[in-house]
């Protein structure tokens, strides 16, 4: 059962039904937002090979903080948010997009803290790194032309 919930400030969002879901058995209650509908799917009009190997991305991001393998591996993990903000589509069961993080540091690995820091950084310097790429690459000449 949905009734509209005494706090509910999403209510006037149009498509979707927000309310409280009791259930009077245990009488404890949770939030739900439902949508009216069925959320509609885009006609994207993306045009790419889906042959495999034709969308491979390979980068490089590395440091000088004294990583131990693990934080390398989150570093690594971090920076292809990076990818997935500059590329469309990317991930896909077609392409081996893939980041390497290598740490040159030497001493005690870095807390956590840090290492997060430097993945928040490493994923920001790979989204500027594609769109630098993609702007100052060369034309491949005849590419989209009939």
């Amino acid at each position: 059962m949905i009734v509209p919930g005494p706090g509910n400030r999403l209510s006037d969002v149009p498509g979707i039904r927000v309310g409280d879901a009791e259930d009077h058995a245990v009488r404890n209650g949770v939030t739900v937002v439902l949508p009216e509908r069925p959320a509609a799917i885009p006609d994207l009009d993306y045009a790419f090979s889906l042959e495999p190997g034709q969308h491979i991305i390979l980068c490089v991001v590395a440091t000088d903080l004294p990583l131990n393998r693990m934080q390398a591996r989150r570093l690594a993990v971090m920076a292809q948010d990076g990818l997935a903000r500059a590329l469309r589509p990317v991930h896909t069961p077609f392409d081996g997009d893939v980041v390497f993080a290598p740490a040159t540091g030497e001493g005690a690995p870095p807390p956590p803290e840090v290492v997060a820091q430097a993945g928040m950084l490493a994923a920001d310097c790979l989204t500027r790194a594609v769109a630098r790429g993609v702007v100052e690459a060369d034309t491949l000449g005849a590419f989209g032309e009939e």
